[in-house]
């Protein structure tokens, strides 16, 4: 039998779909009708599978039952069937957890302030394997002349470091505005709104009460030996003074913060032991205050009355003396606070030794403020972020 008399009886076998398929590529032979018979199948085997996702939409239900579908059927298809498939391929990727600011604080601080392992100790090579491979520490580093120096008359001192200008935005007054925040008085670097501000708030909110703590009832008459053992003053707890910090004062309360040297600042009020550690802390008074007047309204002044510095006591020339913190001439003498003997009259020698023991055990304050700016030297520049995130 030939081939075409062969494929045409085929071809009345087939279903119609398959049929259809055939019939825009007629096979010649018994072996093309087989293979495209073949990958027609698959085809539609595929189609109805792609179908039968979605068998709630009566329109894919005709298009797979094989019935006439008009135009309007296709297009309600279209409409039902988009908004699905792209939902399942666009699924929202999934954020991982986000740690706080406090959180990324404590992990760093607690990796920072944990001491690292100790790495094992070589073996000790003897006197022959140390001449036969020596140290690279030993070594002598390779001659590098020195570079010929200039004469003066050929160098460039018309020469200067480019300078960086920002402008900001002004009011008529002059002061800056904030892009973040829009209040005026400050700029975007400085803003309590800004990153720096969280960072702020996180660092205090973790490290306050672990680093900034007074001294506790227990730990009070060893604190007091250790005092006296590195400055020499019997009782001593600690120096509490004020330190000034120059800042931008806001326009509406800006005589406020006008202190007596003739610049604009806040107050720091501090309790500082010998190790310079910062006790007690009261910032955010404005520099025209007085530092009694800052003590006055702090915590440590009702803490002083209390039974914390009641013992332990000592007896010092027939005169019992609390625990004492050591102050100057702008605070006012309490039995807890001592401050130097006044030089309006003729003082003893006497007197003046104890002024000059208790200056010598005074400068621990001075050296932790000077300390505080070695550090962070921008609290010696005019600071311009609000009132609120300096306080």
């Amino acid at each position: 039998m030939p081939e075409a008399k062969k494929v045409r009886d085929l071809m009345q076998g087939v279903k119609e779909p398959v049929f259809a398929g055939l019939v825009r590529n007629p096979p010649t032979t018994v072996d093309e009708f087989i293979r495209e018979a073949t990958v027609t199948e698959r085809a539609l085997r595929k189609q109805y599978r792609h179908l039968d996702r979605l068998p709630n939409h009566t329109a894919v239900n005709a298009a797979a039952q094989n019935t006439a579908v008009s135009e309007s059927c296709l297009r309600q298809m279209i409409r039902e069937i988009m908004p699905e498939e792209f939902r399942a391929l666009c699924v929202p990727p999934t954020k991982p957890p986000v740690a706080s600011v406090a959180e990324i604080v404590r992990q760093e601080f607690t990796q920072a302030v944990t001491p690292p392992a100790p790495s094992p100790e070589p073996h000790p090579a003897s006197y022959a394997d140390a001449v036969r491979h020596p140290s690279p520490l030993f070594v002598a580093a390779p001659f590098q002349p020195r570079p010929a120096a200039v004469p003066w008359w050929q160098r460039d001192f018309m020469r200067r470091p480019p300078v960086h200008r920002t402008d900001y935005w002004r009011m008529a007054d002059r002061r800056p505005i904030c892009f973040r925040c829009g209040e005026p008085g400050h700029i975007d670097r400085h803003c309590r709104h800004s990153d720096s501000g969280q960072f702020c708030e996180a660092v205090v909110t973790v490290l306050e009460h672990e680093w900034i703590k007074m001294v506790t009832t227990e730990e009070m008459a060893r604190h007091i030996q250790e005092f006296e053992a590195v400055t020499g003053f019997r009782q001593g707890v600690g120096a509490l003074d004020g330190c000034h910090f120059p800042i931008s004062p806001p326009k509406e309360h800006a005589t406020d913060y006008y202190n007596y040297k003739g610049w604009y600042s806040i107050i720091l009020l501090a309790l500082v032991d010998h190790r310079y550690r910062f006790r007690y802390i009261n910032v955010g008074a404005p520099g025209r205050c007085h530092d009694s007047h800052v003590f006055g309204y702090s915590q440590i002044s009702n803490a002083i009355k209390g039974p914390l510095f009641k013992a332990p006591l000592a007896t010092i020339a027939e005169t019992v003396v609390p625990p004492l913190i050591l102050c100057d001439q702008a605070f006012s003498l309490a039995p807890s606070l001592m401050k130097l003997f006044g030089h309006r009259g003729k003082i003893s020698e006497s007197e003046k030794k104890f002024n000059y023991r208790l200056s010598s055990a005074r400068r621990i304050v001075e050296n932790a403020f000077g300390r505080l700016e070695a550090r962070f030297r921008f609290t010696a520049k005019r600071m311009g972020c609000h009132i609120a995130m300096l306080a």
